[in-house]
């Protein structure tokens, strides 16, 4: 009985501290975006490969990069930035994302570089990867390992960490919430976290209840 306390009250403290550390981060923001629309597919691949995207400007701060690669399961995903022949920053995805677009954690850079070459390496995919974006011109568009150059461009978006913290973004996330329901308002979405957590709670009285 003793050891059902101490896994319950064990359990509850540490869904609550990595609640608290999850609300009191700061979600990331686009610093900015290189304005290539996703208007559909340049190229695709099933196997291994390496691609760069010339002319980008990295900007100050960025800690992440999303590129418009879409996969149902997506393989790992390395990305490079380089500025001539001196790498910028570097990150990389394990597999596993899904979507029409895939953000890789990078070295945070602490000033904007222009010109630089995006680039990326796919690991082994379980199934086509996609590269989406829209066609340019052959001197602006993606240049594959081998020097050849594909049809357009990708989507490329820079993300650096945001000001506002989840904590304080709540209300905002809530009325988004709350709208285009039966019952809409802000009030919804707190009265069925209330909820939620008023069922945890029944849930485990009963366990002890029975146990008891």
């Amino acid at each position: 009985m003793r050891s059902v306390r101490v896994a319950l009250a064990l359990g509850a403290t540490l869904a609550a501290l990595a609640l608290a550390a999850t609300l009191t981060r700061s979600p990331p923001s686009v610093a900015r975006t290189n304005g290539i629309p996703d208007e559909g597919e340049v190229a695709s691949t099933q196997e291994r490969a390496r691609a760069c995207q010339p002319e980008e400007l990295l900007p100050a701060g960025t800690s992440a990069i999303r590129l418009t690669l879409g996969a149902e399961i997506g393989p790992q995903v390395g990305v490079t930035v380089r500025s001539g022949t001196r790498i910028v920053t570097r990150g990389v995805r394990r597999a596993g994302w899904t979507g029409g677009s895939v953000t890789v954690p990078v070295h945070r850079v602490s000033h904007a570089t222009s010109h630089v070459n995006v680039c990326f390496a796919l690991g082994r995919p379980l199934e086509a990867v996609k590269i989406l974006g829209n066609q340019t011109a052959a001197a602006d568009a993606l240049v594959s390992s081998g020097g050849e150059r594909l049809s357009g461009r990708m989507g490329v978006e820079y993300l650096r960490p945001g000001q506002a913290s989840w904590l304080s973004l709540l209300p905002s996330i809530a009325r988004h919430m709350g709208r285009g329901h039966a019952w809409s308002g802000t009030w919804i979405v707190f009265a069925l976290l209330t909820a939620m957590a008023s069922v945890a709670c029944l849930i485990a009285w009963l366990t002890l209840r029975e146990l008891r």
